[in-house]
This record gives structure tokens, C-alpha cells and sequence, in this order.
């Protein structure tokens, strides 16, 4: 049964077998110490949707209305060893805690981000969990859920969740410029949640054609973990596609004129095979020096670099049928432990 507030949040009760799951004896224990403490928690982000999904998450990060110098107070007085709680853990809000030495757990105060400049925020706490959940980058990752199976849904994230729709929280264009990553975000949760390739919202993607140049100034190493999500999810040539299109491409490190052609044949044929995202990201590449800007921009391993450029360099001749020399290399043992430490081993599996 669903209710809805006086703060337009949509209420409804959840009790379904995931759910239950997540309660093993570190969790039981963590909400003994909140409810002593009166600290309320909520289940905050990706575990929320796993758990709607009926996944039991692998992490649970929680939110609170509880301020960060108080939480360590709690966890001192009850004797629970805290993680990366220093003063810039403690000044974005959040307090790690370890309950019986085996299991971790995240907890940040709601808070806004009144300043920012498309990369770091300066943050203000507060109680407020609609204010919270705004600061949010999607609306299926905007939703809180209680430890009493109450979930908490603010921006309509939960029927966009069951209708696989990927939308941001209100304003898109307000919700980019705050932290120019979540273009990449976008991508990589369309490819976990969509079932069709091509059912982007059209104004979705025009602000992210508007706004793509403010990756500029975000760290490669972000960008490239968020750029194997995305290659490593469902539809990955046609997310590339959009990429290379809206202006996404070249602000990260790619070609301006990516080979969409050679991706979409690589894509197809590597389907039922395990692949590396580097090797898989290598068909947009033409030349050795694009490889190269690679590299530089987005920080990636020499693993995945020696495979993107090995493919890029032997690409003319696969294509012409020369297979002799790559037979050589399986008999060669010099040649097979190179390759096998190039290509390495990635299973196409769909992870949030």
C-alpha cells in the first residue's frame, strides 16, 4: 500500500525476501546501537535499488539526520572501531564503521551541496531527507528505505525503477553542472536498467550535448571507471554511440571521430566471448596516437593500454587474414604470456 506525505514523499512497505536477507547479525547489531542512540538510519542509494530489484546488495550505505561529530561520539561510547572518519571524511559528512571486526558500513549525514564547481562541493548539513534526496544524481538512486521495510520516495524514483526509466532528479542541467561525472552515470545506468538501446529522453540527451565540455575538468580515473561500467554494460556500441555524438568522446580522451563502424563489428563478434573493456574500447581508436591521448587523459594501466595498442597495431592485419603470425604467437611462449597479460581475462557481466 503506498501513502504520500505531507512533503509530497511516496510511502510504501517492503517486505520482500531480498529484504530480509540483508539482516545478518553486523546489521542487527548496528541498528541495537542506533535505536539506544536515538540515531535514525535510513538505506541509502544503490542498495535501495538492489533491494527493489529483489538483489541483495553486496554494500549498504546508510544516511542519517544524526551530524557526523556526534556519530563518532555514539560509535566511541559503544565501542565500535571507526574507518577513514578524519576530518575530511567528517567534513563531507561521513563516518565509516566496522561492527565485529567483519563487515563495514557508511554512514552520511543528509546534507546539500550549496557550492559547487562541477567537481567538489562544500557541503551543509542538515535533517532535511527531501533536501537529501535532491542532491541526488538519479531519481532510482534517490530513494531512502528504513530498516522497518518503509521506502522513502521522493522524486518518483521507484515507478521509474519498475518502468526502467533513467531520469535525474529534477533539473537535469542543475543536477550535471553540480558534478559533470554523472553524464557518465547516465550512460552506465541506462546500460544496467534499459531494455531498449535506443529510449533516451530527448531533452536527457540535448543538456548532455550542452553540458559535455564540463568533463574537461574531471579526473581521468574517475571518467575510466565509469567508461568500463558503460562498455562493460548492455548496448555499449549504442551508448558509445550517443558518447561520440553528443560531444562526450572528445571531452574525455577519446577521438573526436571515433570508428563506430569497427565498434559496432567488435561489439557483435565479442559477444559470447570474454573481453576487456580496453580491448573492446580499442576499435574507436585509429592510430597509435590516439591510443596514446588515451593514456594520458584517463590514466589507464599499462595492461590496458599495451592491449588497446597491440589491437590498433595488428588490426590491418587480422583484417586482411593473416592469421599465420598469431599462430606463431599460441606456439611461441614469449608471444602467448604477452598476449595473455594484454587481453587478460573480463567476463561481460552487468554490475551496478
Amino acid at each position: 500500500m503506498k501513502t504520500v506525505n505531507e512533503q509530497g514523499c511516496s510511502q510504501r512497505l517492503i517486505d520482500s525476501q531480498a529484504f530480509k536477507d540483508i539482516f545478518v547479525p553486523e546489521l542487527k547489531t548496528l541498528r541495537e546501537i542506533c535505536d539506544r542512540n536515538n540515531m535514525e538510519i535510513r538505506i541509502a542509494g544503490g542498495a535501495v535499488r538492489d533491494i527493489l530489484l529483489g538483489i541483495v546488495p553486496h554494500d549498504i550505505d546508510f544516511a542519517t539526520t544524526t551530524h557526523p561529530e556526534r556519530m563518532v561520539e555514539i560509535f566511541t561510547k559503544e565501542g565500535v572501531r571507526m574507518i577513514e572518519y578524519g576530518a575530511r571524511a567528517i567534513g563531507h559528512g561521513t563516518v565509516s564503521v566496522r561492527i565485529n571486526d567483519s563487515v563495514n558500513y557508511e554512514i552520511t549525514t543528509t546534507r546539500s551541496d550549496v557550492l559547487t564547481n562541477g567537481r567538489h562541493a562544500t557541503v551543509e548539513f542538515h535533517t532535511d531527507w527531501k533536501r537529501d534526496a535532491n542532491r541526488r544524481d538519479l531519481t532510482i538512486n534517490s530513494m531512502f528505505l528504513g530498516l522497518d521495510g518503509t521506502l522513502y520516495d521522493y522524486f518518483n524514483g521507484y515507478n521509474d525503477l519498475m518502468d526502467k526509466r533513467v531520469l535525474f532528479v529534477g533539473n537535469a542541467r542543475d543536477r550535471i553542472t553540480e558534478d559533470y561525472l554523472r553524464i557518465m552515470r547516465y550512460f552506465r545506468f541506462y546500460g544496467r536498467i534499459k531494455a531498449n538501446p535506443e529510449d533516451h529522453d530527448a531533452q536527457t540527451l540535448e543538456v548532455i550535448g550542452q553540458t559535455a565540455e564540463g568533463l574537461k575538468g574531471v579526473a581521468g580515473e574517475r571518467i575510466w571507471v565509469e567508461l568500463k561500467k558503460i562498455l562493460s554494460g548492455h548496448f555499449a556500441d549504442h551508448q558509445m554511440s550517443h558518447i561520440a555524438e553528443l560531444g562526450v568522446a572528445a571531452a574525455i580522451g577519446l577521438p573526436m571521430e571515433c570508428n563506430l563502424d569497427e565498434l559496432t563489428k567488435v561489439y557483435a563478434r565479442s559477444s559470447k566471448f570474454d573481453i576487456t573493456e580496453a580491448a573492446l574500447l580499442a576499435a574507436v581508436f585509429h592510430d597509435k596516437q590516439q591510443v596514446e591521448d588515451f593514456k594520458a587523459r584517463l590514466k589507464v594501466s599499462n595492461q590496458e593500454y599495451a592491449t588497446a595498442l597491440f589491437i590498433v597495431e595488428q588490426r590491418s592485419s587480422y583484417e586482411c587474414g593473416q592469421v599465420k603470425r598469431y599462430q606463431d604467437m599460441i606456439v611461441d611462449s614469449t608471444e602467448k604470456k604477452m598476449c595473455s597479460h594484454r587481453f587478460g581475462n573480463s567476463q561481460r557481466q552487468v554490475d551496478f
